[in-house]
């Protein structure tokens, strides 16, 4: 287990791993060998799925409602704080008790990596394979694969050519036995920007039980 972290039982076989510094709050469901590093806050009011094999660096914030309305007068939280006697709530998907109305929640697909200091707002979809540049702000949906910086976060490149891409999200290694995966390390060391085969061809099988 990673220095500092929090181990949880995914399934009988697997865990995944959070920092003792980051707090997480309400519905997160964490796949198999994903970490989330120090410092953190996750609040999930509607669900937040993160996929297998995820890295996820420090500072990460990902809450899926917090937007204040902008329409009324006044974006201050006036009904939680003084009780004013409001019928919306204080904040967008939420009425004047906290409870959900409008479902926002939030999927981190597999193999993603987030660098340091990364915002993602509620009700997005976050790509398999996806990069989010450290300190972006990420305020759309990601696509597979593709590499995202800034604040709101934009695709400034995809990390594979598209029929790796097609493979990779067909292949779905992530999902492999353990055994399969230590088998098949010359495919985890292939440099998919210059590699001109079949990734199949880098597969091995899991090995056969003696």
């Amino acid at each position: 287990m990673p220095p500092n972290m929090r181990c949880f039982q995914v399934s009988a076989e697997h865990e995944c791993y959070v920092d003792h510094t980051t707090t997480i709050l309400g519905q997160l469901d964490v796949g198999r060998f994903s970490y989330i590093s120090d410092h953190g806050f996750v609040f999930g009011r509607s669900k937040i799925q993160i996929g297998a094999f995820c890295s996820i660096g420090p500072y990460f914030h990902c809450v899926t409602h917090e937007q204040h309305p902008t329409v009324f007068p006044s974006t201050f939280p006036l009904a939680q704080v003084i009780g004013v006697p409001l019928t919306r709530g204080d904040v967008q998907g939420l009425d004047v008790l906290g409870s959900v109305v409008d479902e926002k929640p939030v999927t981190i697909g597999n193999d993603v990596w987030i660098g340091e200091g990364v915002s993602i707002a509620g009700g997005l979809t976050i790509g398999d394979g996806c990069i989010i540049g450290a300190k972006s702000m990420v305020t759309r949906d990601c696509v597979p694969y593709g590499v995202y910086v800034g604040t709101p976060a934009k695709l400034i490149r995809m990390r594979f050519p598209e029929l790796f891409v097609e493979q990779l999200l067909e292949i779905k290694w992530w999902e492999w036995p353990l055994a399969k995966i230590r088998a098949s390390a010359a495919f985890f060391e292939t440099d998919l920007c210059t590699y001109v085969g079949d990734l199949q061809d880098l597969i091995r099988p899991e090995p056969i039980a003696a």
